[in-house]
């Protein structure tokens, strides 16, 4: 009787110390392809990590020729469903497949870019559907951590490329939503006016999409003012770019830089 107690026991440790499956989510626009070196990257550290399938042409497959979804991207007001159902869909699949080759350990989302907030809508309110069936968020997901995602909608809405999507997740489901999953924000740090005054002799000029006047400050495409989410774990990262290595800069899925936000 005794052995046995100890022998469940056991198991349970071995259930505690079970290592996570990480699973990279595509930014905006951007294809499973273009995270091949970070999934390598973090399979060499010892992760074991998968990128969600998604191919640049899915992006363009927005259903814009229907007079309602029209309307609503004119007026800001589309919802991730409309436009980026399939993303979601592929998603839910995905967590299920991963659960069942690898005996039911949790996943941990790594959402890039537009990748972060669009995860952010698949947990929801806690649950995820496949073939109208529903699973719980909590007995699948883990943690995410999202890498240079605009949290925030830009203050002029004419330059909200989400179409009011983002807007929709920030309302129905804020900053760390729910309780039974971790929260991590990442984002990088350049002073972009320095860094371009050193690259070309010419004084820069930018379009400042976000209408921010700390928009220099920022990844190379996300203004730093808008990466966290309050209350989630914040990690800020010096001289870190956006999306994939640059002569001048490391991006988040660099060999160097992803231990600096993996084991947060």
């Amino acid at each position: 009787m005794l052995y046995l107690i100890f022998l469940f026991i056991f198991i349970d440790l071995i259930k505690c110390f079970k290592p996570n499956y990480y699973l990279i989510l595509p930014g905006f626009g951007a294809s499973s392809s273009d995270y091949y070196h970070m999934k390598n990257n973090m399979l060499n550290l010892g992760f074991k990590t998968n990128i969600l399938y998604v191919e640049r042409k899915d992006w363009l497959n927005q259903p814009t020729q229907q007079l309602k979804i029209s309307h609503k991207m004119i007026q800001q007001k589309c919802v991730p469903q409309d436009l980026y159902g399939w993303y979601l869909d592929e998603l839910s699949h995905e967590i299920l497949r991963i659960k069942h080759e690898n005996d039911q350990e949790k996943i941990i989302l790594i959402g890039h870019s537009a990748g972060g907030w669009l995860a952010r809508d698949f947990m929801g309110d806690g649950l995820f559907y496949v073939d109208h069936k529903p699973y719980k968020i909590k007995d699948y997901i883990e943690h995410l951590i999202t890498l240079g995602t605009p949290h925030q909608k830009p203050k002029n809405i004419n330059n909200d490329l989400a179409f009011g999507c983002l807007d929709y997740v920030n309302k129905k489901y804020p900053n760390n939503y729910l309780e039974d999953v971790k929260y991590t924000s990442v984002g990088g740090k350049i002073n972009l006016v320095d860094k371009i005054k050193q690259m070309t002799p010419f004084t820069p000029s930018f379009l400042n999409y976000y209408n921010d006047k700390n928009c220099s400050i920022g990844d190379g495409l996300v203004p730093h003012s808008c990466v966290h989410l309050n209350n989630a774990v914040q990690i800020d990262l010096d001289d870190v770019h956006h999306a994939f290595d640059s002569p001048y800069f490391k991006w988040y899925g660099h060999k160097d830089i992803i231990p600096k936000w993996l084991n947060s």
